[in-house]
C-alpha cells in the first residue's frame, strides 16, 4: 500500500483541542488489502473516539478482523462494518479489501467522527486502484518544514509501482512551479530548476527551499520521463509542502479588564477588555479556551443563542465575541468565566474574566482602562480608556472632578492648562492629557493614579455621583516613534554591498536611557534584516567558525547596552544579491534588566541601513575573518591571507582604511626601521606583501576575550574578529643560586630562575619583595642595584648577585613572579656559598699524638682568590 497527499490536520472546535489526522488518499492494487492504521486515520488528545461510516466503498468492502477469543465465536471473522473505534484502528483490525472486479480506478470511504457529545464530518478518504501492469509514479509522503527552511528530496519520496530495471535514463520533470519556494540543486547556486535525474535524487543533491517567512501550504506537480530522449513519461503526481510557523515565544495576556454592562442582556468583548500578544503567532491562531462561565455564556455575535468554548484573538479584534447573560435580572451581579490562551504549543496560566452587570440607575464606567504614558510626553486620555455612560445624560453633562491628584504628574487640558475638572465631551474630543513631571523614573516603569468623582450636571440627576480610580503606568516602553530622539540617539548604518559592519554606539546610543531608568539596558533583536544576516561574535568565537546564525532555530540573543556600544558583539553582513536592495532595517527590542520577563513592556527601536555600491575594479581575493593573538602580543598580516587587487591600481595604491578601531586593545601597527612599530589607520596592499603590517594587543580591563575591527577597501567593508588568548605563566626552574667560596658574585641564569610564557619574555617580571641580607642584586652594565627584573634580563646575563658580607655562607630573598595578566604566589630563593675547604677525617689511636697534614686540611685554593 502507498499513500499520497499524506497528512491533513483538522482541529476540532471542542474545548479539548482534539486533532484529527487522516490520509486523504491511499493507493492499492486490484484485489489487494489496505490495513487502516493510526498513520492513515487517528486522533490526538481525545479518548473514546468513534467512527461512523457514511458512504461505504463501491468497488470493495470495509471489513474488520475480530480478535481471538470469545468475540471471535460470536461474530464472523471478516464482516462488512458500518462503525468502529480508535482502538480498532490502533490494533490494525479495520481493513479495505478491493473486489478485483470492474475497470474503475477510484473508490472512496466517507465517515463521521464522534468525540464525547461532539460529531464532526463527514471526512473522505480516496482510494486509488493502480494497475500493476503499468509503471506508475507515486509519492510515499508529503513534506513538512519550518517556514524559511529547506528539506532534501530523496528516493523515499518518489517511487514506482513496478521497480525499473534501469534508472540511468530516468529524469524527473517539475510540471508547475511553486508559490512559496523553489526546487534547487545544491551545486547550482540556489537557482530554481525544472528537472533533475534519479542519480541526483539518490545523492541528496535536490532541495526544496522555502521563500516564505509565514505559515503556508505549498505544492508542486512532478512526473518521471524515461529513455535517452525522454519520450515516455509517467503519470503526474502532486506533492504538498506544509510550511509551519516558527513558534518560540509563548502568548502573553496584556489586557484583562473588567467588562461593565448595564441595562442589557449581552455585552461585546473587545480588545480593550481582553487582549493577548505573541511575537511569532498570528492573532488568528491565538486560541482562548473557556470553561466554568458564571451568570451567562460566551457566544459569537452572529449566533448569540449558541454557547462556545473557544475563540481567537482575531474574533475579539473583529468584535465577534459577546457575553450573554442568563438567569434573573439582578443588580450589581458579578459574572464571568475562566480562560487560558494557547498558540498551539505554549499556553498561559488560567485567568478569570470579570463581567459586572448593573440594572439600576447608577454611574458606571463603561471603560476604565490603564493609561500607558511615556516620561514627560503628554498622553491622551481617550474614550477608549475612560468612558462613563449615564442614561439621559449628554457627554457635556458628565463631569469628572479630580479628588486626588496624580503623584508623579498632572492632568492637562489640550496639553497646556493644568486642570482638576473636565467633562466626558473633553475626553471624547481627545482634549484630556496626562504628563509625568520627570523623565528620571528610578526604573523602567513607574505607576501612578488619580481618584476622580463622576457627577451629572443636570437637574434630573443632580444627586448622582460616585468615586473611581484611574490607573497610569509611565514607562520608557511607550515612547512614541516621533519622540524617540529625546531619549535615544540613532544613526543609519552605512555598508557596501556584500560588506560587513559592526554595530556600535555611533549607530545606537542608549547611554541617556540607561541613566534615566537607573538600570542595565538589554538589547534584543526583534526583527532581522531582510537583505543581510546578523552575526553574534560570541557565537562565532564559541563555534570556532565564522558562520551565519540560524535565527529560526536559535533562541533570542540578548546584549547589554554596553556590549552593543563597544562595537565588538554584533556584526551585520549584507547579502550581495542581484536585486536592488539599497535599504535595509533592523528592529531592536530595548528593555531594563529588572523587567526582562515582561514582554509587553519593551521599547521598539528601528535602525535603518543604507547599502552603497562598491568599486567594481576592486576584488577581494583573500580576507581572513578571524585571527588569534596572545594577550599583549602581536601577529603579522600575511599576504596569503589578506589579498586585494585593483584592475587600475598597483598594490602600493590599494589602500586599507580602518573604519572601526578595536575597543579591547587591538590596533593596526606599521613596522618601521629597527623593528619599531607605530599605530596606523591606513596601509596598503604593498605593505602587507612586505609583512610590514601587524596587529598588536595592549591588555585592557575588559572581560571580553575578543575584539572586532572593520576595514574598508574601495567601499568594500570587512570585519576581523580577533581572539585574545590568555597569557600562560610557568616557573619551571627554581633552584638554589650557588657559587664557590672565595668568589664574591654570581651571574643569574635560567638554571636558577626560569619562567615560560606564550607571551613576551620581557614582560615576565620578577619583583623583589624582601631583598637579601648579606648582598644585593646589581645590573651588569652600570653597577646599579636592581629590585625588579625580567626573564629576558636573566636569559641575557644582565643581572648578578654580589656578596657584601664576606663572613656569611648563605643568603635568601623573596620575590613575586607575574606578567600582564597574572601574578604567582610569593616565592623564596636561597643563595648558597660552596665551601672551598673540604676537611678529611683524622684517624688516631687513643692517648697518641698524630700530626695534621695537607691531606687533612688544605685551604690552598683560597690563596688564588686572596691573591
Amino acid at each position: 500500500m502507498t499513500s499520497e497527499a499524506n497528512i491533513l490536520i483538522e482541529e476540532s472546535p471542542s474545548s479539548e483541542g482534539i486533532q484529527l489526522r487522516y490520509t486523504s488518499e491511499v493507493s492499492t492494487s486490484p484485489s489487494s488489502l489496505i490495513v487502516f492504521d493510526s498513520n492513515i486515520l487517528g486522533t490526538k488528545g481525545g479518548a473514546n473516539v468513534k467512527y461512523t461510516v457514511v458512504d461505504s466503498p463501491k468497488h470493495g468492502g470495509l471489513v474488520m478482523q475480530m480478535p481471538e477469543g470469545r468475540l471471535r465465536s460470536i461474530l464472523p471473522s471478516n464482516i462488512f462494518v458500518s462503525g468502529f473505534k480508535q482502538i480498532d484502528i490502533d490494533e490494525g483490525r479495520v481493513q479495505y479489501l478491493h473486489s478485483g472486479n470492474g475497470t474503475s480506478l477510484e473508490d472512496e470511504i466517507s465517515f463521521n467522527v464522534t468525540i464525547s457529545f461532539l460529531t464532526m464530518g463527514p471526512f473522505k478518504i480516496s482510494i486509488r486502484i493502480i494497475d500493476t501492469v503499468q509503471t506508475t509514479l507515486i509519492s510515499t509522503k508529503n513534506l513538512t518544514i519550518l517556514a524559511g527552511g529547506n528539506v532534501t528530496l530523496d528516493r523515499s519520496l518518489l517511487r514506482f509501482t513496478i521497480p525499473l530495471s534501469d534508472y540511468s535514463t530516468t529524469e524527473y520533470q517539475i510540471v508547475d512551479m511553486l508559490k512559496f519556494g523553489k526546487i534547487v540543486n545544491i551545486h547550482q547556486d540556489q537557482q530554481p530548476i525544472r528537472s533533475f535525474t534519479h542519480q541526483q535524487l539518490t545523492n541528496g543533491d535536490i532541495l526544496y527551499n522555502s521563500d516564505s517567512a509565514t505559515p503556508n501550504l505549498d505544492y508542486f506537480s512532478i512526473k518521471a520521463c524515461f529513455g535517452t530522449k525522454r519520450s515516455q513519461c509517467s503519470n503526474t503526481i502532486k506533492i504538498y509542502v506544509e510550511l509551519k510557523a516558527v513558534n518560540i515565544q509563548g502568548p502573553e495576556i496584556s489586557k484583562n479588564e473588567q467588562l461593565n454592562v448595564w441595562n442589557s442582556n449581552s455585552a461585546l468583548i473587545t480588545n480593550l477588555h481582553l487582549k493577548t500578544q505573541d511575537l511569532d503567532t498570528p492573532v488568528g491562531l491565538l486560541k482562548y479556551l473557556v470553561w466554568q462561565p458564571i451568570g451567562g455564556f460566551v457566544a459569537l455575535a452572529s449566533n448569540t443563542g449558541t454557547p462556545i468554548s473557544t475563540f481567537t484573538q482575531a474574533d475579539i479584534d473583529e468584535r465577534q465575541v459577546v457575553f450573554v447573560f442568563t438567569g434573573p435580572d439582578y443588580n450589581n451581579v458579578t459574572c464571568g468565566f475562566s480562560f487560558l490562551v494557547s498558540d498551539g504549543l505554549h499556553q498561559t496560566k488560567p485567568e478569570w474574566f470579570t463581567v459586572s452587570r448593573n440594572e439600576k440607575m447608577s454611574i458606571t464606567l463603561e471603560t476604565n482602562a490603564r493609561l500607558n504614558a511615556a516620561p514627560t510626553i503628554p498622553a491622551v486620555v481617550g474614550i477608549d480608556l475612560l468612558r462613563a455612560k449615564i442614561p439621559k445624560a449628554t457627554p457635556e453633562q458628565i463631569l469628572y472632578t479630580v479628588s486626588r491628584a496624580p503623584i508623579h504628574g498632572e492632568i492637562l487640558l489640550n496639553k497646556k492648562k493644568s486642570v482638576r475638572q473636565f467633562t466626558q465631551a473633553d475626553i471624547n474630543n481627545r482634549l484630556v492629557y496626562y504628563k509625568s513631571n520627570s523623565a528620571k523614573l528610578g526604573g523602567w516603569s513607574q505607576k501612578d493614579y488619580f481618584n476622580f468623582i463622576v457627577s451629572v450636571n443636570s437637574s434630573t440627576n443632580k444627586g448622582l455621583r460616585d468615586e473611581f480610580r484611574f490607573r497610569i503606568q509611565t514607562s520608557f516602553a511607550w515612547i512614541p516613534a516621533d519622540e524617540l530622539g529625546q531619549f535615544v540617539s540613532t544613526s543609519p548604518v552605512v555598508v557596501g554591498r556584500g560588506g560587513y559592519i559592526a554595530l556600535n554606539v555611533s549607530h545606537l546610543n542608549l547611554t541617556n536611557l540607561e541613566t534615566l531608568c537607573d538600570d542595565t539596558i538589554l538589547v534584543e533583536v526583534y526583527r532581522n534584516p531582510k537583505h543581510g544576516e546578523l552575526q553574534f561574535v560570541k557565537d562565532l568565537i564559541q563555534n570556532d567558525v565564522v558562520e551565519e546564525i540560524d535565527w529560526k532555530t536559535t533562541k533570542d540573543r540578548v546584549l547589554k547596552a554596553s556590549q552593543l556600544h563597544s562595537g565588538r558583539h554584533l556584526i551585520y553582513q549584507h547579502r550581495n544579491n542581484t536585486e536592488t536592495d539599497s535599504e535595509d532595517e533592523i528592529v531592536f527590542y530595548v528593555y531594563a534588566q529588572k523587567e526582562k520577563h515582561k514582554r509587553s513592556s519593551r521599547l521598539r527601536i528601528p535602525l535603518s541601513i543604507h547599502v552603497n555600491h562598491v568599486d567594481g575594479n576592486v576584488k577581494i581575493e583573500k580576507f581572513r575573518t578571524e585571527l588569534d593573538i596572545v594577550s599583549g602580543g602581536s601577529t603579522v598580516l600575511q599576504p596569503t591571507e589578506f589579498q586585494v587587487t585593483d584592475m587600475q591600481r598597483p598594490p602600493s595604491e590599494v589602500v586599507y582604511e580602518v573604519q572601526q578601531q578595536g575597543t579591547n586593545g587591538v590596533r593596526f601597527a606599521l613596522v618601521g626601521p629597527e623593528n619599531a612599530a607605530i599605530e596606523v589607520t591606513r596601509f596598503t596592499q604593498a605593505q602587507i606583501n612586505k609583512a610590514h603590517v601587524r596587529l598588536e594587543h595592549t591588555p585592557l580591563s575588559a572581560d571580553d576575550r575578543f575584539d572586532v575591527l572593520i576595514l574598508s577597501v574601495g567601499n568594500h567593508t570587512r570585519s576581523i574578529v580577533v581572539r585574545l588568548e590568555p597569557l600562560a605563566l610557568n616557573l619551571f626552574n627554581h633552584t638554589d643560586i650557588t657559587y664557590p667560596q672565595g668568589k664574591t658574585y654570581v651571574l643569574l641564569n635560567r638554571k636558577h630562575l626560569g619562567a615560560d610564557s606564550n607571551g613576551d619574555r620581557a614582560k615576565i617580571v620578577y619583583n623583589i619583595t624582601k631583598p637579601p641580607e648579606n648582598g644585593t642584586f646589581y645590573w651588569v652594565a652600570g653597577e646599579k642595584e636592581a629590585s625588579s627584573f625580567t626573564q629576558k634580563n636573566i636569559d641575557d646575563g644582565e643581572l648578578l648577585y654580589a656578596q657584601l658580607n664576606l663572613n656569611a655562607f648563605q643568603d635568601t630573598f623573596e620575590f613575586t613572579l607575574g606578567n600582564e595578566e597574572m601574578e604567582l604566589l610569593q616565592k623564596t630563593s636561597r643563595i648558597v656559598i660552596l665551601p672551598a675547604l673540604e676537611p678529611q677525617t683524622l684517624i688516631t689511636e687513643a692517648l697518641s699524638i698524630k700530626g695534621v697534614s695537607l691531606s687533612h686540611l688544605n685551604a690552598s685554593a683560597l690563596e688564588v682568590w686572596h691573591s
